[in-house]
């Protein structure tokens, strides 16, 4: 008999998507890829699966466990916390669901170059910022990169400012692929000689509400 785990996989390999409408399971599933062999695993482990979805969606919601430093010359288990929130989005696909924004307004004088060079010092000093996550067999581990190469690419809207709405909504939504990274992105939205947007998107694995504010104090201090 398969594990919770290996089940999951199978589904997700079959590009059968799980998830929960308060306490009820519901699944997507393309024609034919559900039979009824499946069907009949899925409402015989319906609790165990509603459970798990319960408690990873807690977990994502209240991290509690601490990390703790170790040498960095090998791959990493995930933490708990990491694990629930990878494995969430590998059953139910690549989405912008756990993308996190944030958007400042800059008004004056701005160096883009200094903003770049700013923005890759922290990268080079917070180690989850190059870390992405492999897949290895039925879960992961973290992978922290020597360096990133960080793109920020700076897009001139000044005659096209009502398109600000709909490309700050398009890079929020735009999936992280967790393999590849990075996990962040930067984008610098030219809007006037003297203002600018500043877009920040982390993905929710390598980030929270509280590291965030870090990188900005970090970064305008």
């Amino acid at each position: 008999m398969k594990t919770l785990n290996e089940l999951l996989s199978h589904l997700h390999d079959l590009d059968i998507q799980l998830w929960l409408e308060g306490d009820r399971l519901r699944y997507n599933a393309p024609k034919g890829a559900l039979t009824p062999e499946l069907r009949d695993r899925l409402v015989e482990r319906k609790a165990e699966i509603i459970s798990f979805l319960q408690q990873a969606n807690a977990t994502v919601a209240n991290p509690t466990l601490p990390l703790q430093p170790v040498v960095r010359d090998k791959d990493f288990p995930l933490s708990f916390a990491q694990e629930r929130i990878w494995f969430l989005e590998y059953i139910g696909g690549k989405s912008g669901s756990y993308n996190m924004p944030l958007v400042q307004r800059l008004r004056g004088n701005l160096d883009v170059e200094v903003l770049r060079k700013a923005i890759g010092a922290i990268v080079a000093r917070h180690e989850i910022l190059r870390t992405t996550f492999k897949r290895v067999r039925h879960s992961a581990v973290q992978v922290i990169h020597p360096t990133f190469n960080l793109e920020i690419p700076v897009l001139d809207i000044q005659q096209e400012p009502e398109k600000l709405e709909s490309i700050v909504t398009e890079e929020i939504q735009q999936p992280f692929n967790l393999e590849t990274g990075p996990l962040l992105r930067v984008r610098l939205l030219h809007l006037a000689q003297q203002e600018h947007i500043f877009l920040l998107v982390t993905h929710h694995i390598i980030s929270d509400a509280w590291s965030e504010g870090v990188f900005i104090k970090e970064l305008f201090r």
